[in-house]
């Protein structure tokens, strides 16, 4: 993201945001077949805060993939063979609160169940 923040593109602070993502991908939506920038939050038990994180640093993922593509396409059109169309923030654990998996909801943020290792 350093180029993004050189052209000003994002500030500073926003790209160190995204760098504290737990996970960042870009991939194919399955259901419209373009790309979407996800950025997924890692905890024992969701809580809001993961929440709020995840559709924060997913959404400005987004933005700095859009203009820096538009920016330098001949230097990351091989990780975006066009421009993603939308973000997704992911919240990943073993458990989420009630408030935070309702928060999750409006937001649309994706919650993944994950299993406690034996």
């Amino acid at each position: 993201m350093k180029i993004a923040t050189r052209n000003e593109e994002i500030t500073v602070e926003q790209s160190d945001e995204i760098a504290n993502a737990d996970a960042l991908a870009v991939g194919k939506d399955w259901d419209t077949n373009k790309l979407v920038c996800v950025a997924a939050e890692i905890s024992k038990t969701v809580r809001d805060d993961d929440v709020e994180r995840a559709a924060k640093r997913a959404s400005l993922l987004l933005k700095a993939s859009r203009n820096v593509l538009a920016s330098h396409p001949q230097r990351f059109g091989f990780i975006f063979p066009e421009p993603p169309s939308n973000s997704l923030g992911v919240v990943m654990g073993t458990s989420i609160t009630d408030h935070a998996n309702r928060k999750a909801e409006r937001e649309g943020v994706l919650f993944i169940h994950c299993h406690e290792k034996d």
